[in-house]
């Protein structure tokens, strides 16, 4: 099983990180969890460029299950 992560940290602070962790998952398949990364890479985009969120994706990935990423 496989869950969506994201995690962006502010653009002008390295050290501000927030971790975004996908509620649907987990998913059986990493390419069914690279698909919902997509759209949540999609959602966080439209966040930083529409309303100004100043926070920038450093890290996507489908974490495995058995996986301490």
């Amino acid at each position: 099983m496989f869950t969506a992560l994201i995690i962006a940290c502010h653009f002008q602070n390295a050290a501000a990180c927030v971790q975004i962790t996908d509620i649907y998952g987990p998913y059986k398949t990493a390419e069914e969890c690279d698909e919902r990364l997509e759209e949540m890479l999609g959602s966080a985009m439209r966040l930083y460029i529409e309303d100004k969120v100043p926070f920038l994706p450093v890290t996507i990935t489908c974490r495995h299950e058995s996986s301490n990423v």
